[in-house]
């Protein structure tokens, strides 16, 4: 039985995926960055419930630090392990590896049981104000978060990374007299 936070990403996930019915119908997979940059902004919104800190992930455009949630991750694998999505490895044009995901036929289903309460705070999320569908696409080193109905677009905050100041001391231990010089 997926969490509140599960079944919100899964809702997510089934809004920019979508299996093949038959042979001719084509899969829609929703890019492993893309998906993280609104994890993101929905952890900001307080659509999901987890903390993030900066990572070196990989993208597109090679290796790059991102506010990434671990718990988020988790539940991406966790959501794999129930069989609600799958995974694809994509090799880039400039021969880097990526993941994108896709919700599973039984993803759908379970999707169909998330409740209203979850869905809203996520419709929310990926609309624009216009009412038009937010798309996340990577450009010139940032994630943009842009509307096709009134081409709106804003800057994601997934790629500002804090630098925190801290002050370290060195520890060293306190040796017996026995161990100093060689010992007696």
């Amino acid at each position: 039985m997926p969490t509140k936070d599960q079944n919100r990403l899964l809702y997510l996930i089934s809004l920019y995926s979508k299996p093949s019915e038959n042979e001719t119908q084509k899969v829609v997979w929703v890019r492993e960055t893309a998906l993280r940059a609104f994890m993101f902004e929905g952890i900001v919104k307080k659509v999901f419930e987890w903390d993030y800190a900066p990572a070196s992930v990989m993208t597109a455009d090679g290796r790059k630090f991102m506010n990434i949630s671990q718990e988020g991750e988790d539940d991406i694998n966790d959501l794999r392990e129930m069989g609600l999505m799958d995974a694809l490895k994509l090799s880039t044009s400039r021969h880097y590896y990526i993941t994108a995901y896709c919700i599973t036929k039984k993803g759908q289903t379970e999707v169909k049981k998330v409740p209203k309460t979850d869905k809203d705070p996520v419709d929310a999320l990926v609309k624009c104000e216009c009412g038009g569908d937010l798309k996340a696409e990577e450009r010139d080193e940032k994630i943009i978060l842009k509307c096709d109905a009134c081409r709106k677009k804003t800057e994601s905050g997934i790629m500002d990374c804090e630098d925190v100041s801290y002050v370290s001391k060195a520890y060293i231990p306190h040796l017996p007299i026995s161990a100093r010089k060689g010992g007696a």
